[in-house]
C-alpha cells in the first residue's frame, strides 16, 4: 500500500514512484469487458465475455493525451499476449473516443533516481507488515455486513489543489468538472 492505493506488486509501486512527480495517475482506472475471440471491447455481458483491468492511467498536469499503462516483468514479453492486450485496449479507447494511448511497459524500462530507489527500498521493507494488515482486512470483509472501502484507485496525496472528483476528471478526460 502507498498513498491510499493498494498495488498488486512491487513493480507497480516502482512505477508509481517513477511517475508521481511528473504525472497524475489512477490505479486500475477502468474495467474493460471484451470478447476473447474477436479481441474487442464490449458492453454486452455474455457467457464468454472476459474482463481486463489495465494497471494505470496517467496524464501530465500540463495536459496532452493520457497513457493507459499495463505493467509486465521483462521476462513476460510475449508477442501474442502483447498484441491481444493492445487490440482490446485500443478497441476500448476507440469506441469511447478517448484521447488515450495504450502502452505495455516492461520492468527494465522503469528507471528510478537515487532518491526514488531509496524510497522504494524503504517501502519494500514493509511488505511483510502490509501482508498482515491485508489478512485482517480480508477477514473484516468476510464478516462485516457493511462494505468498507480500504483502498482507492485515486492516490491520497495530490500535489495539485483539486478535489478528488476533479482529479479523476482531469486524469480520465483532460478536463475539470465544475
Amino acid at each position: 500500500m502507498y498513498n491510499g492505493c493498494l498495488y498488486d506488486s512491487l513493480l507497480e509501486l516502482k512505477f508509481v514512484l517513477s511517475v508521481e512527480k511528473e504525472y497524475m495517475y489512477l490505479r486500475e482506472p477502468v474495467i474493460i469487458g471484451y470478447d476473447p475471440i474477436k479481441c474487442v471491447s464490449t458492453n454486452y455481458l455474455q457467457e464468454r465475455t472476459r474482463i481486463y483491468k489495465p494497471d494505470f492511467l496517467i496524464r501530465s498536469p500540463e495536459g496532452g493525451p493520457a497513457l493507459l499503462i499495463e505493467l509486465k516483468p521483462t521476462a513476460w514479453k510475449n508477442y501474442y499476449y502483447q498484441m491481444r492486450y493492445e487490440a482490446i485496449a485500443n478497441s476500448f479507447i476507440s469506441q469511447r473516443k478517448l484521447d488515450w494511448k495504450y502502452k505495455i511497459l516492461y520492468s527494465h524500462e522503469i528507471i528510478l533516481s537515487r532518491d526514488q530507489k531509496l524510497h522504494f527500498l524503504e517501502l519494500a521493507k514493509n511488505k511483510r507488515a502490509w501482508s498482515a494488515t491485508l489478512k485482517m482486512i480480508k477477514l473484516d470483509q468476510k464478516y462485516n455486513q457493511k462494505e468498507v472501502r480500504y483502498f482507492s484507485s485515486t492516490p491520497n496525496f495530490r500535489l495539485h489543489a483539486l478535489s478528488k472528483k476533479n482529479y479523476v476528471e482531469w486524469v480520465k478526460y483532460g478536463r475539470k468538472s465544475n
